[in-house]
């Protein structure tokens, strides 16, 4: 990306026909890197949630059953 933002800016401003110094151009470009970094962020996120379940999945089968005895129904605790 040798040229930055300002072509990229002027390109799309004479796709819908403004001149370059219109600030309706500028707030089209602003609004569309404004979408593309939601995106970036959106897809970050996503990632560490894809790596935090990669890694915390296999510890369910790492876990061992418990030994103790579990307690009863409460109405038999209360003796009844």
């Amino acid at each position: 990306m040798s040229g930055g933002i300002a072509p990229l800016a002027h390109q799309s401003q004479a796709r819908m026909r403004l001149p370059p110094t219109d600030p309706r151009g500028l707030a089209v470009v602003a609004y569309e890197v404004g979408r593309q970094a939601q995106m970036g962020a959106m897809l970050a996120v996503f990632k560490v949630i894809t790596f935090s379940y990669v890694f915390l999945v296999p510890l369910v089968f790492l876990l061992k059953r418990s030994t103790t005895q579990r307690a009863g129904p409460v109405a038999d605790a209360a003796g009844h």
